[in-house]
This record gives structure tokens, sequence and C-alpha cells, in this order.
């Protein structure tokens, strides 16, 4: 994460990276420190399905609140 920042920041490159990784991840790395453009996490159809990912509609919130994106201002990408 730290690498590509550093790219995008020293040439200035007009983009967001992302690391696919589970959201509760990525919340770790943003409290310690890291430089996160994009919180990312495939859900499922149903809560249940979520809940057994190992995610809430919680989680998907506290993601959305800790990150925005600096292009767009959306704050977290579902697919």
């Amino acid at each position: 994460m730290k690498l590509m920042d550093d790219v995008i920041q020293k040439y200035g490159i007009p983009t967001q990276s992302c690391v696919l990784t589970h959201v509760t991840n990525t919340l770790e790395a943003i409290e310690q420190g890291a430089p996160v453009d994009l919180v990312f996490q495939s859900i499922g159809g149903t809560e249940a399905t979520n809940t057994s990912f190992g995610f809430t509609l919680a989680t998907l919130k506290e993601a959305q609140d800790a990150r925005p994106c600096p292009l767009s201002g959306a704050r977290l990408a579902i697919t």
C-alpha cells in the first residue's frame, strides 16, 4: 500500500489504489496508518451470507466512514 501510494504521490497520478482484501483487514490497515484510498468488499445476496463471510452492515458502515475516496468522494466499493 505504501509503495503504491508513494508512486501515485510522487508522479501526481490522478488515480486511486485498492487492495482486494477482506474489509476487516483494510480497517485494521487504516487503524495502523496505511494509505488507503478505497475500501473494497464483495457482498452476498443476504445478510446471512454476509455474516458467514465475516462482516455485517455495521462493518460496512465502519468502512464507509473510515476512508472517503479522494477522487469521487465515494467511501466504499461494493461488488
